[in-house]
């Protein structure tokens, strides 16, 4: 993605050899730091620092949408790199498609364009909102305030698009043919898709959360806008799972009847093997069968036992808490509005 590819950039221009989380988070902060360092010396020079110094939301928002976003992009990149290895003993596609599939995901995901459609639609509507450029015509300080917005806009959409980019991949994983074995602990083999859902989730629901104490919804329309938009992303994020649970279940109906047709025909062999004299060859043909109408009836008994959900119960309940954690605040603003 874009962030990483600038901090490539960044890291050769200053390179620093240390390793490590705390020399990461020095490198990123570094970076914005030089456009909030920047944006200072335009205050300044306009004669207003203080109006910069004491904006402290501006600043908290700032460098924490950054590094939340810097640390996003590079905990996406990481799975986007692991997903076809995982991807490869699970999925039912040959080489061919497999290629095909995992570098279009990795294409789109990693496009620019989508957080620079969002970054241009928010610098416009606050432009025509504010009115920014006839107050006081393009001065320096405009022009730097709207490139300083467009970056955080950027970043944001970032965000948003990564977030994206993750339901879309896990949605388009859920609706290939699945390969593999069924067992008790089927839901293990899709732990790496639950993992990054989650992240996805907490992310987009502990956003509305601070943005509803930050700006929360001042109509009752509004509201209840916000309270579908919750419902929304909990439904969005259960679906891909949904899908894959359906194919388990047709993966799981299709052994099980494959299992069935086996054990009938070995039955009839084994009737038709009894039925002749008993010499050495038809005593091993009978051992031989019996062995394998075992290893059948083991096999049905870990196919019944397999899972059908690709996900246990814990991530049901986390989904669930992070959905009534956003809506708490919501639910108590509508009983009070109903209330008074």
């Amino acid at each position: 993605m874009w962030v990483e590819v600038v901090i490539d950039y960044w890291e050769r221009v200053f390179p620093v050899k240390r390793k490590g989380r705390f020399w990461w988070f020095v490198k990123r902060l570094s970076f914005l730091s030089v456009f909030w360092l920047t944006s200072l010396l335009v205050y300044t020079l306009s004669g207003i620092p203080e109006a910069y110094l004491y904006h402290w939301q501006l600043h908290l928002a700032f460098f924490g949408t950054g590094l939340i976003i810097f640390g996003s992009a590079s905990g996406f990149r990481s799975f986007i790199k692991e997903l076809p290895e995982w991807a490869r003993p699970v999925l039912k596609l040959d080489e061919v498609r497999f290629k095909e599939f995992f570098a279009k995901a990795e294409r789109w995901a990693s496009s620019l364009i989508p957080p620079l459609l969002y970054a241009f639609a928010m610098i416009l509507m606050n432009v025509v909102t504010s009115n920014l450029l006839f107050l006081g015509g393009l001065t320096v300080l405009i022009c730097w305030e709207l490139a300083l917005l467009f970056f955080m806009h950027l970043l944001s959409g970032t965000g948003i698009w990564i977030v994206v980019s993750i339901w879309l991949i896990v949605f388009q994983v859920s609706r290939q043919p699945l390969d593999l074995k069924l067992s008790s602990q089927t839901s293990r083999t899709f732990k790496p898709l639950a993992t990054v859902s989650l992240y996805a989730a907490a992310f987009v629901f502990l956003t509305l959360s601070v943005n509803s104490v930050v700006l929360p919804p001042a109509f009752l329309l509004s509201q209840l806008f916000y309270g579908f938009f919750i419902l929304f992303g909990v439904l969005a994020f259960l679906i891909p799972f949904y899908n894959i649970h359906l194919l388990l279940i047709r993966l799981k109906k299709s052994q099980l009847q494959r299992i069935s047709e086996e054990a009938i025909r070995l039955i009839e062999e084994l009737n038709g093997t009894l039925g002749q004299e008993h010499e050495e060859n038809s005593r091993h043909q009978i051992t031989s069968i019996t062995a394998r109408l075992l290893a059948l009836h083991i096999e049905e008994k870990n196919v019944e036992e397999a899972d059908e959900w690709p996900v246990d119960i814990s991530f049901f309940s986390t989904i669930a808490g992070l959905g009534l954690m956003s809506g708490a605040r919501l639910v108590i603003d509508i009983v009070t509005r109903m209330l008074l």
